[in-house]
């Protein structure tokens, strides 16, 4: 499941719009783009390898939870893994889940298996509301 967010740099506005429409834009490059995938699917990847050029081997560690931390730099983007800590629900120790970052010039990629309440809490605190 995907959430795809465009902020557009002339109005500064942010709208909700869907993957096709996303990585049209990203591909474009005039405005940013923040897609999160949310137990990504095959196609979702799949799409992003088809039309921003992502590696097939991060392709498939955008969808294992197995994935230790790592830092990737190719020539037009960066590639991070690394643990997020679920605090949801107070458990000692906090469980770890995997947050995989694509950076690319106006577009971020965000993939993750399990919920993130740092993107829960960025897209109820700063993308619904409007940008000033």
């Amino acid at each position: 499941m995907e959430v795809c967010h465009l902020m557009e740099k002339k109005s500064g506005q942010i709208r909700k719009i869907d993957l096709a429409g996303a990585l049209e834009a990203a591909r474009e490059g005039h405005d940013f783009v923040w897609i999160d995938l949310f137990q990504p699917e095959a196609a979702e990847p799949e799409a992003l390898n088809r039309a921003l050029n992502v590696h097939e081997l991060t392709i498939e560690d955008l969808q294992s939870p197995r994935v230790r931390p790592k830092a990737e730099e190719f020539d037009d983007h960066l590639f991070v893994v690394f643990k997020a800590l679920d605090l949801s629900d107070g458990g000692n120790p906090p469980e770890g889940i995997n947050l995989n970052l694509l950076l690319f010039r106006n577009t971020l990629v965000s993939a993750h298996l399990k919920p993130v309440t740092a993107i829960r809490d960025l897209t109820e605190e700063v993308v619904l509301k409007p940008f000033p």
